[in-house]
């Protein structure tokens, strides 16, 4: 609304970054994406439908959330996509193998699996752990480490405690990005019931990755076969899943290989800059 005000009183161009699916959010949690501020999906959605039928530009960060942005009013003639992969870290570009490996990833022999994310009811990390718990009856060696911060995390806790996971489950709160790219360096997999970013910083780490259907999420993973889609909210499927990637290491490099390899593309910032600057320079040659 802001961008729109001033649109009009300078008029200058408006360009809206869709940087998430916010028709699935507000799908999954039954809230609106902004409570406090709006009240209610209702009042959301008119919003996005004056604000996306007057922008000059809407630019998706990936496919996916374009494609909400268009089906809510924006315009296909003036649309694109912009890639998050320009927000990437460097340290998430070195290579895996050349990474120093985090301390609080274990050295005992088992398999690693990562959560990468806020700890907030709007990302599922309950189902990432309760996932785990498949995955650990079967592979009773076997880690997972919650990287992030937020909310949940003493209920998250407790849930660990409850369904016996005890010291198997490592929780190391807020992290800056090198501190990352050395977590999962060191890490087997990914558990990623809703994530954005953190999906291209898993998979430039080579980690195979376990999605829900959500959001871009299955679009990244068939561009990539670099992963396993499971329905849904099926906590039960995103475990046992990773069980049978945790006792396919062949399987699971391929997937890692396949994977860190599209996230690289999506990463090239020579490319994603030149077409940024492409966009611009037609939107304000149109503009003059």
């Amino acid at each position: 609304m802001y961008g729109l005000f001033l649109k009009y009183l300078t008029n200058t161009p408006l360009v809206v970054w869709v940087v998430a699916n916010y028709a699935d959010v507000a799908e999954s949690t039954g809230k609106a994406i902004m409570p406090r501020l709006f009240r209610t999906r209702w009042i959301e959605k008119q919003i996005e439908r004056l604000v996306f039928k007057r922008a000059d530009l809407v630019a998706g960060g990936n496919r996916d959330n374009l494609d909400f942005a268009l089906r809510n009013g924006a315009n296909a003639n003036r649309s694109t996509v912009f890639p998050v992969g320009k927000l990437i870290h460097p340290a998430h570009r070195v290579d895996p193998k050349l990474r120093a490996v985090d301390p609080v990833v274990p050295r005992t022999g088992g398999k690693v699996f990562v959560y990468v994310g806020r700890l907030v009811d709007t990302k599922f990390p309950d189902d990432v752990i309760r996932a785990f718990s498949v995955t650990r009856a079967r592979h009773a060696d076997a880690t997972l480490v919650m990287v992030g911060d937020g909310p949940m995390r003493e209920v998250l806790e407790a849930l660990a405690a409850d369904l016996g996971l005890g010291d198997s489950v490592r929780f190391t709160g807020n992290v800056n990005q090198q501190r990352l790219s050395e977590i999962l360096a060191g890490a087997y997999a990914a558990m990623s019931p809703l994530t954005g970013r953190a999906l291209i910083e898993v998979a430039l780490a080579g980690l195979p990755v376990i999605v829900y259907d959500r959001d871009w999420q299955k679009e990244f993973v068939d561009r990539s076969n670099g992963g396993r889609v499971v329905p849904f909210r099926n906590w039960q499927a995103m475990g046992s899943t990773a069980a049978d990637l945790a006792a396919d290491p062949d399987v699971a490099r391929a997937l890692g290989e396949n994977v860190r390899r599209t996230a690289l593309e999506m990463c090239d910032l020579s490319d994603l800059y030149r077409h940024e600057q492409q966009v611009y320079l037609t939107l304000l040659h149109r503009s003059a």
